[in-house]
This record gives structure tokens, C-alpha cells and sequence, in this order.
């Protein structure tokens, strides 16, 4: 006889499934709902995304030597997906070595996050790295969808991408890059940074850093070779070499404003665009902050700071290399177009190469130039025409505040602060400026402005003036729409054909005597709030940067202190302070 036994049913299938929970538990510990699980050596990491979940979370508790180590294919290190959290606890993973130049998204993993399950990689340290890969190759990933890796670094080996998109930590990023950093060598095509290769819009890098060179074709940058995202706080000191257009000491190419970051390393190109920190500014962005030491050396399109952009602002920022190309070369800028704004900015480095050539800009092709508060250090040379010690050539816009100290050599239309100023259909103007130097060329060559389609008034030059033809104190040429008042020079103007005779002519010691200089506001003990200061013992008088008001002692010669670069004031996010003494205003 049968009997039915209620409620063992339920219980049973309880106890199944509470027994294959706890099973899941014992053969899956790294499963989001279950604690975190521990990561102990070579064979462990291996597990994950393989035995163990994909999106789990781990931590490193011992370092981990992969120098020997193959997933069995000759290959060495086989990378997965990873969609979960790793903490490294500070623990190094040594000898990774991947050898896959034919597998894209190559890295200890091979892809972090998704849009649904951002991945996170904390406190992680890798040594002697061998990372090769074609596309999208980095020492962690290759990778970053989405999420975060923070205080990740890379302290020495090589990554090497046969195709494009390789970085020191990541080949390609979405995602938020915090206080990480690689010395890793990364040899690759285009996009080949050395934090990262390619910054995607929505990512962002922040007190990051690379020390380590990075040679690619195109878009090649010390930190990040294409930048779409966010740059903030980060610097790169290795050095960049390209073949192609876009590269940079920081940034071969970036959509994206950048503050607070610099970068130290040289950059070499055979192609354009190439700058000390930036190659290549798309419209819209700012610099702020930010500098470049390293000497730049490109073809068009060569600066300082950044080779090329458009509709930029350029503020409280700074270069320090010697920069050599073919045309469109500056000291800080190589070549603006639109719109450019220069304030509180300095180069002082030496500039050279063909035509459009300028200790800050190298040709500003706009329809608005603004510099303001700016100056330049070093001799400019080329063999063609537009060369200035500060602009080489723009077309509209103002220039105040500003100065350029160094010999200036070219051609044609050579200027001591600017070769070609305005247009016949855009009058510019330049006010309380001044050039130091002297200043040679075939025609068309002024101590103060080469070819004047501009305003002048409040300004003076210190220098001799050599012209076959078109040569003045002030300016080499000065067209009738154009108007010259309270200018001033004191050099010896040569000139066998034509010479220009806009300006008041000044011995060296009138200009030491602010009652000569007619239309000067100079600065006195009661009033501090002028343009213009006449040191004691001073040759000349100096441009008063509103920002350093305050240290000027009219009672003490202040002509070997006055550091342009002092007027700098950065972001405390990264140290500056070394780089900011600069030549005073008489060069010395």
C-alpha cells in the first residue's frame, strides 16, 4: 500500500540546491556573491576567466613570477576578459611575456569591462615586461572598455604593436586612468602612447605618468598617442620619435583640453605637426599649466609647446627646447589658425628653419590673434622670409605686454619682435612691447616689425638693423594705413636702398631716461598700477606683468631678477618650481 508523505518533497529539493550553492561556492570562490578570492601565484592568475569567473573579484597576496611561464602554445601568456575587481595589494607581477603579434588585444588581459560591468585594477606592479601584439596591445590590457585602473605601474620592459594602438599600460582606453605610471619601451604604428595609445572620448588620464621612449609612425605621444579624452595632472619624460604627422612629447594628437601636465623628453619627426607637448590641437581646446623642455625637431607645422591648432587658447603655460623645422616654426606655437589666444606664455629656446619662422609663434593664419603678457628667449634664424623674434607672421589681431630677446636672421620681412604684421584689409595693433637684438635680412627687415600693416605705439627695440633694401629702427616697411606713435629704437639701421624712417631715433643711454620716452606710463613708489618700470641702473625700461606687481622694489635694480617665469602661477597637483627661472629681460 502506498502512502503519500507530505513535505519531503520541498525539503529535498532545499537541500539540493543549498548543496550545489555550496558546491558553486567551493569550485567558483571568485564569483561575484561569494568573498573575495586569493591570488597566490602563476597558476591562480591563470585561472581567472577560465576556471574561475570573469567578474569576480581577486587580490594578489604574494608577487608573482611569470618569466617561465606558457599557456602551451609557445605564445607565452594566454590574456582573457576580465570583468570584475582585482586588488594587487602593491604585489609585482614579474617577466610577463606575451608574444602574439598577430592577435589583437593583447595584455595581461585581454579586455576590461563592458558598459554593464566596468572592470576595476588597483595597486598593481609589473617588471620586465615583453608585451607584443598587433592591435590594441598594453602591458594590463589591451583593452579598457570601461572602468578604472588606478596606481598601476610598469616598471621596465617593452610593449610592441605590429599594427596600431599600443600603450605602456593600455592599447586603447574608455575608461578613468588614476596616479599610474610606465617606463616601459612601446614600439609600435599609429597611436602608439606611452601610458596609453589611443584615449577614446568618455576616458580620462589623471596624475599619471611614462618615462619610458615610444617610437610609432603617426599620432605618437609621450603619454598618449590619439587623445580624446581627459588629461589632467600627468606628465611624460621619455623621448618621441615618429614618422609620420602628429607627434608629441605628451600627445601626438588631442580633441580634448589639457591642464596641469608637461613633458621633458625630445621629439623627432621626418613629417608635420609635431610639438613639444602637443602635435595637434583640434578647434576649441585650452592649454593651461602645462610645459615642454625637451628640443623639437619636425618638417611644417613645428613648436615648443604644440605644432598646430586651431581656435586655441594657450594660457599660463611655457617651453624650454630648441625647436628646428621647414615652415611654420615657433618656439611655442608652430602654426595657429582661427582664433588664437596666448596669455602669460614664454619660449626660450632657439628657433630654426625656412619660412614663418618665431621665437612664440610661427605663422597665426587667423582671423584673431591675442597674445598678451608674453615673451621669447633665443636667437631665431631661417633661410627664406617671415621670421620674427616673437611672431613670425599674422595676420589680425593685438600683441601687448609682450617682448622677444635674441638676434633674429632671415631674408625677407624680418622683424625683431614680428616679421609680418596685418594685412591691407586688417590693420593690427601692438602696444607696450618690445624687442632686444639685432636683426638681419635681404629686404623688408625692422628692428621692431619687418612689414607694418599694424598700429604701433608704446613700444621700442634695442638693436642694430642690416638691410639690403626696406630697413628702420622700428619698421622695414611701413604701409600708410598703418600708424607709428611713442615708438623708439637706439640701434645703427643699414639699409643701401630704402630706409624707413618710422620711429624716434635714441641714444643707448636716452633710453635709460623714462622722460625721453614720450607716452610711457612708468610705474613710480606711490603708483604701482603702470605698464612700465625704469630699474636703477637699468638699460631700458621693463614691461610691469600685472602678476608680479607686488616684487617689484623700485629702490633695488631689478634687472637680473626679473624672471619672466615668475608671473607663473600651477597647479599644485605636480612640481613646476624648477622649471620656472627664466632669462631676464636683457638676456643676461
Amino acid at each position: 500500500m502506498r502512502r503519500k508523505v507530505r513535505g519531503h518533497t520541498g525539503w529535498y529539493r532545499a537541500a539540493v540546491i543549498a548543496g550545489i550553492a555550496l558546491l558553486a561556492i567551493c569550485i567558483f570562490p571568485g564569483r561575484a556573491d561569494a568573498e573575495t578570492m586569493e591570488i597566490r601565484n602563476a597558476a591562480d592568475l591563470a585561472k581567472i576567466g577560465r576556471e574561475w569567473p570573469s567578474n569576480g573579484t581577486y587580490e594578489l597576496k604574494d608577487d608573482i613570477d611569470l618569466t617561465n611561464y606558457d599557456s602551451g602554445d609557445g605564445l607565452g601568456w594566454n590574456p582573457v576578459e576580465f570583468l570584475g575587481t582585482l586588488e594587487g595589494n602593491h604585489h609585482v607581477i614579474r617577466g610577463l611575456k606575451i608574444n602574439r603579434s598577430g592577435t589583437d588585444s593583447v595584455g595581461l588581459f585581454k579586455e576590461l569591462g563592458t558598459p554593464g560591468n566596468p572592470a576595476v585594477i588597483r595597486n598593481l606592479t609589473f617588471e620586465n615586461v615583453d608585451v607584443s601584439g598587433k592591435n590594441a596591445v598594453g602591458t594590463l590590457a589591451g583593452y579598457l572598455f570601461a572602468g578604472t585602473v588606478e596606481n598601476v605601474k610598469v616598471l621596465s620592459g617593452t610593449v610592441t604593436a605590429s599594427g596600431s594602438d599600443a600603450g605602456g599600460i593600455v592599447g586603447r582606453s574608455y575608461g578613468e586612468i588614476r596616479n599610474s605610471s610606465s617606463a616601459a619601451h612601446v614600439n609600435g604604428g599609429q597611436n602608439s602612447g606611452g601610458l596609453v595609445g589611443y584615449g577614446y572620448s568618455g576616458g580620462s588620464v589623471t596624475n599619471s605618468s611614462a618615462s619610458g621612449n615610444v617610437e610609432g609612425t603617426g599620432y605618437v605621444g609621450g603619454l598618449i598617442g590619439k587623445n580624446d579624452g581627459v588629461v589632467d595632472g600627468s606628465y611624460a619624460s621619455g623621448d618621441v620619435t615618429a614618422t609620420e604627422e602628429y607627434a608629441g612629447g605628451l600627445i601626438g594628437s588631442s580633441s580634448k583640453s589639457i591642464s596641469n601636465s608637461y613633458a621633458t623628453g625630445y621629439v623627432r619627426s621626418t613629417a608635420n605637426r609635431v610639438g613639444g607637448l602637443v602635435g595637434f590641437l583640434e578647434s576649441g581646446v585650452e592649454i593651461r599649466n602645462s610645459y615642454a623642455e625637451g628640443d623639437v625637431t619636425g618638417a611644417n607645422y613645428t613648436g615648443g609647446l604644440v605644432g598646430h591648432a586651431s581656435n586655441v587658447k594657450i594660457i599660463n603655460s611655457f617651453s624650454l627646447g630648441q625647436v628646428t623645422g621647414v615652415n611654420q616654426v615657433g618656439g611655442l606655437l608652430g602654426y595657429g589658425s582661427s582664433a588664437v589666444t596666448l596669455e602669460n606664455t614664454y619660449a626660450r629656446g632657439g628657433v630654426s628653419g625656412n619660412d614663418y619662422v618665431g621665437g612664440l609663434i610661427g605663422y597665426a593664419n587667423t582671423l584673431q590673434l591675442s597674445v598678451t603678457a608674453s615673451a621669447s628667449f633665443g636667437d631665431i634664424s631661417g633661410t627664406g622670409t617671415y621670421l620674427g623674434g616673437l611672431v613670425g607672421k599674422f595676420n589680425n589681431g593685438t600683441i601687448t605686454l609682450s617682448y622677444a630677446v635674441g638676434n633674429v636672421t632671415g631674408t625677407g620681412l624680418v622683424g625683431g619682435l614680428v616679421g609680418s604684421a596685418g594685412t591691407s584689409g586688417n590693420i593690427a595693433s601692438l602696444s607696450d612691447s618690445f624687442a632686444l637684438g639685432h636683426v638681419n635680412g635681404d629686404q623688408t627687415v625692422g628692428g621692431l616689425v619687418g612689414s607694418c600693416y599694424t598700429h604701433v605705439t608704446r613700444a621700442f627695440a634695442m638693436g642694430d638693423v642690416n638691410a639690403r633694401n626696406f630697413g628702420g629702427g622700428i619698421c622695414g616697411d611701413k604701409h600708410s594705413s598703418a600708424n607709428v606713435t611713442n615708438a623708439y629704437y637706439s640701434g645703427n639701421v643699414t639699409s643701401s636702398d630704402f630706409m624707413n624712417t618710422s620711429g624716434t631715433k635714441l641714444t643707448a643711454e636716452e633710453m635709460a631716461q623714462p622722460d625721453k620716452l614720450v607716452g610711457f606710463s612708468f610705474a613710480s613708489h606711490d603708483d604701482l598700477a603702470k605698464t612700465w618700470v625704469m630699474p636703477p641702473g637699468g638699460a631700458h625700461p621693463l614691461i610691469i606683468n600685472p602678476g608680479i606687481v607686488t616684487t617689484v622694489d623700485l629702490n633695488q635694480p631689478i634687472l637680473g631678477e626679473y624672471n619672466y617665469g615668475d608671473s607663473l602661477e600651477f597647479d599644485v597637483e605636480i612640481s613646476l618650481s624648477s622649471a620656472l627661472t627664466e632669462p631676464d629681460a636683457a638676456g643676461s
